[in-house]
């Protein structure tokens, strides 16, 4: 069965500013194939936060490094995920395993899911306030050691309305 047939609907067509589990606010997030990667449940919502549950099932859709316009903590139910993350001191990326709990900081954090570790992961996210667009980070400069670190990669906003990849909060705007 698909999750569309599990949920009954594609996304939760009313954003109200408030949302508890009855109204089972939810987003399907999809590849570029149209296959569903991460399905996301609102538990609560509201204009300063929320918290949802994931339920992860391959790992992010396109490779590039991201960040989020929110800052959030992600508890790990089952499973996990190894992630590649982007150090924004040294602005190196390394290999970075999730089994419990990750930070991901709003425009501070760029990382990208590589692997889960079983499928379906499913994890439960304490998110933050909207602060921002999301964001793609793109290496620019490989080679050349005398540009500052920072100059050697390319930050690019998503619109992800467009895209699929994102679904405003309850009570955000909707484009």
């Amino acid at each position: 069965m698909t999750d569309e047939a599990l949920l009954g609907r594609e996304s939760s067509a009313s954003h109200r500013r408030w949302a508890f589990w009855p109204y089972r606010q939810f987003d399907l997030v999809r590849a570029t194939d149209g296959a569903t990667y991460l399905t996301r449940w609102w538990i609560f919502a509201c204009p300063w936060g929320g918290i949802a549950l994931h339920r992860m099932t391959a790992s992010d859709a396109r490779p590039t490094l991201h960040d989020h316009p929110f800052s959030f903590v992600s508890v790990v139910l089952r499973g996990g995920y190894d992630e590649d993350r982007l150090d924004p001191r040294t602005m190196k990326v390394a290999p970075h395993v999730v089994r419990r709990v990750n930070l991901v900081r709003a425009g501070i954090d760029a990382h990208s899911i590589r692997h889960l570790l079983r499928v379906p992961t499913w994890t439960l996210l304490l998110v933050g306030r909207h602060l921002r667009t999301w964001g793609f980070w793109e290496p620019t400069e490989y080679l050349n050691a005398d540009l500052p670190p920072r100059a050697m990669w390319t930050w690019t906003a998503h619109d992800a309305f467009d895209s699929g990849h994102y679904v405003p909060l309850p009570g955000e705007e909707s484009r």
